[in-house]
């Protein structure tokens, strides 16, 4: 088994930074600025129902603007 080891060139901020990043694309409802935070693969849990893939998480943050 192995452990995995933090980057050299990852840093707390820059960490903080790309999550507040993230917090704010979703909170503007900014679609764009949203996919580019997610990887292709990224797996949503939405009500215990999956959602995979980058597409699926966009679309799932586009219907649940226009719910609210």
């Amino acid at each position: 088994s192995s452990v995995a080891t933090k980057p050299a060139s990852l840093s707390v901020d820059s960490l903080i930074a790309a999550e507040t990043a993230f917090a704010k694309s979703m909170a503007d409802r900014d679609f764009d600025a949203f996919a580019s935070h997610v990887d292709e693969g990224a797996v949503f849990i939405n009500g215990g129902k999956p959602l995979r893939g980058k597409a699926a998480g966009v679309v799932a943050l586009q219907r649940s603007s226009v719910q609210q």
